[in-house]
């Protein structure tokens, strides 16, 4: 739970985008929905 709230909390940058975009590898099916949801609905498909 708690990579999952510190993946929703992080701000959309260039600098957090790779640590989100890691978070999908994760072993927790709840923590790599969560970076999924803030890759598509707060970063602009261009940036990735």
């Amino acid at each position: 739970e708690v990579r999952k709230m510190l993946v929703l909390s992080m701000p959309p940058s260039n600098f957090t985008s790779l640590d989100i975009i890691e978070r999908t590898l994760d072993p927790n099916e709840s923590v790599r929905k969560a970076a999924y949801y803030v890759l598509a609905n707060k970063f602009p498909i261009q940036t990735l």
